[in-house]
């Protein structure tokens, strides 16, 4: 008898458990605020912390040194729409970056958003890749953007989870 009921238990106990995952998973797909795209994003590089986060009309960059916990941060309006996500190594899905200048004084990140193209995603982008980029040079005193680089230049798709080509880092780099 007892056997029975604790069986009964498990039973109604494992029924209830997947009946609560597929409700989580219904409102977790339809609600805009769970969405990926919307949170923030940390990443640590030369000595500063970066958050990009994604605001209701344009992407936000805001920065601090690494060590100064009690800080402020510093915040750059980028002149991308949302939602934003650093470009990503296609292998690691650490956000991408290179070095330039003299002994390495400086290093470029990319940030993929624009009006996104509902043609194609990725996990990063899952409502559609961005059509613009923005690059960002951070030195070891401060942190400047780029241009913001679009249909001008022949740029219509991109996904942040397939990386960039160096190149791209190099050319688009350039202070705005």
């Amino acid at each position: 008898m007892m056997a029975t009921n604790f069986l009964s238990f498990i039973t109604r106990l494992a029924v209830f458990i997947f009946l609560a995952a597929c409700n989580l998973n219904s409102n977790t797909a339809s609600s805009p605020n769970l969405d990926s795209t919307l949170r923030a994003i940390s990443f640590e590089i030369n000595g500063f912390r970066l958050e990009l986060n994604n605001g209701k009309e344009n992407c936000e960059v805001s920065y601090r040194k690494a060590d100064a916990v009690n800080e402020r941060s510093t915040k750059l309006l980028l002149d991308l729409a949302s939602p934003c996500e650093f470009v990503r190594h296609p292998k690691l899905g650490t956000p991408l970056h290179y070095s330039y200048g003299k002994e390495n004084n400086y290093w470029v990140l990319i940030v993929v958003g624009g009006p996104p193209n509902h043609e194609a995603h990725d996990d990063l982008m899952p409502s559609g890749c961005g059509t613009e980029f923005q690059a960002l040079r951070i030195y070891s005193n401060n942190i400047q953007t780029g241009s913001k680089v679009g249909a001008e230049k022949r740029i219509n798709l991109a996904c942040p989870s397939g990386g960039l080509d160096e190149i791209y880092f190099a050319e688009y780099s350039g202070g705005s």
